[in-house]
């Protein structure tokens, strides 16, 4: 009768763990309308989206793997976390707006390991990114980004134009939108962002980023089978050659990695920008908001106007 005792409370002392484990850390919006919800199952760091009830993305994985084998984002340990609000006014020159204000939940979470994740979520949308305390140099195998769908929505999809079997990031980043199913990604080719998912009832999400430094920009991949989205980066130049009839360098040759750290440093935002119509699209803020704060100083010399792009015209300033 003792032991049997004993194990009824060591399966429910088992079972409070487990079940405080899974128990996800949620974030709202001010307004209460956006959540996020931020998991670390099995080691596994994910998170989802919401909007009021209705899911946006669903457990969607997270990480980074450095050279040296260390992979963010697996064997997740939460060492601390970090929950403030934030008020800001950012004076914003040459914008469409002298001056804005932008209002956000934060949550930063400091992992084992020598890095953190911090989410945000505004009104307007959701964002993360990864942050380094390693104190020495390293390299960045590569980042895991997923975007979960819980059905087949529309998107609009800018592929790139760089030709068949050609360097799919080297490019002019101009192209068509095309208005596709998830499951009908061009599997042969990559989209830049922005890229915006339709959700059938006036939802768009918008898949973009921002703060992007010393690091490759994200471009988006697809199976053409599921309705799950991934980030794709470009890999490190390796070396770099010379058009002479265009005056301007370019990648010759990658290296097997996607960049080079210093030590600490903050990575790039990833950005989902949320809008109930159209017209909120061009007026979310959030891309300004999470741009790193000026660094030049006094820039009252700097005013907007008109530039005439003679280069268009047969490249005529190289004449």
């Amino acid at each position: 009768m003792k032991h049997t005792f004993l194990t009824i409370c060591f399966y429910l002392l088992g079972a409070f763990f487990v079940s405080a484990a899974e128990k996800p850390l949620i974030l709202l919006s001010p307004d209460g309308m956006l959540k996020v919800e931020v998991r670390t199952e099995k080691g596994l760091l994910t998170y989802s989206v919401y909007r009021a009830d209705q899911c946006l993305l669903k457990d969607s994985r997270l990480g980074m793997q450095l050279e040296n084998g260390t992979q963010w984002g697996t064997d997740t340990h939460i060492r601390s976390q970090k929950r403030k609000s934030i008020s800001e006014k950012i004076v914003s020159p040459n914008y469409r707006l002298p001056s804005f204000q932008s209002v956000c939940n934060e949550l930063d979470l400091r992992m084992k390991g020598n890095y953190g994740i911090i989410f945000r979520v505004y009104n307007e949308g959701v964002a993360y990114r990864f942050y380094s305390t390693e104190k020495k140099p390293f390299i960045i195998q590569g980042e895991l980004a997923e975007f979960n769908f819980d059905k087949d929505y529309t998107t609009y999809m800018s592929y790139s134009t760089a030709a068949k079997g050609k360097d799919p990031y080297a490019m002019a980043f101009q192209n068509l939108y095309v208005k596709a199913p998830l499951t009908a990604f061009d599997t042969d080719n990559v989209a830049f962002l922005p890229v915006t998912v339709d959700y059938d009832n006036g939802v768009k999400l918008t898949i973009t980023e921002s703060d992007l430094e010393a690091y490759p920009g994200m471009f988006i991949k697809g199976d053409g089978k599921t309705t799950s989205l991934k980030g794709k980066f470009a890999p490190y130049p390796s070396r770099m050659d010379y058009h002479p009839w265009r005056h301007m360098s370019y990648v010759a040759e990658r290296s097997d990695y996607i960049a080079k750290s210093e030590g600490t440093r903050s990575f790039p935002w990833r950005i989902l920008a949320v809008s109930e119509n159209d017209t909120q699209m061009p007026l979310n803020n959030m891309v300004y908001a999470l741009a790193s704060p000026n660094r030049i100083g006094d820039y009252s010399w700097v005013k907007g106007g008109k530039v005439a792009w003679d280069w268009w015209n047969d490249w005529e300033f190289m004449a």
